[in-house]
């Protein structure tokens, strides 16, 4: 018997890439990972709690995930001004969707990372 996986695949191998990323960033910035699901889509958000010995608070977060109608890879992005949200992404931010090509791992990482502005 086997669990399939499918509808976070896209979210993981996203994830998997910007640690990878993340590894070559030295920073003191406090990074969270949650699961979100919204609808048919299902995947991360990484929310930025800012420096941790709270020199520099912020709260920035990303979600991330297949598309719900196609392969390509979503992300929504927060305004700055919302707070992370733990089961379905804001309409501010559902606005704000950022679309990847399908196998676009790499231009999706490096948007999430900036968008998080880690220091």
């Amino acid at each position: 018997m086997k669990i399939h996986t499918n509808k976070v695949d896209v979210a993981r191998k996203l994830l998997q890439t910007i640690n990878y990323k993340l590894k070559t960033i030295k920073s003191n910035d406090y990074l969270t990972l949650n699961h979100y699901q919204n609808c048919r889509e299902q995947g991360f958000i990484i929310g930025n709690l800012g420096d941790i010995n709270g020199d520099k608070p912020k709260y920035t977060w990303v979600a991330f995930s297949e598309n719900r109608s196609s392969d390509d890879i979503v992300v929504y992005p927060s305004t700055g001004k919302e707070s992370m949200p733990f089961e379905g992404i804001t309409e501010t931010a559902y606005k704000r969707a950022n679309y990847f090509r399908y196998d676009d791992y790499e231009g999706a990482a490096d948007f999430c990372i900036k968008h998080l502005d880690i220091d």
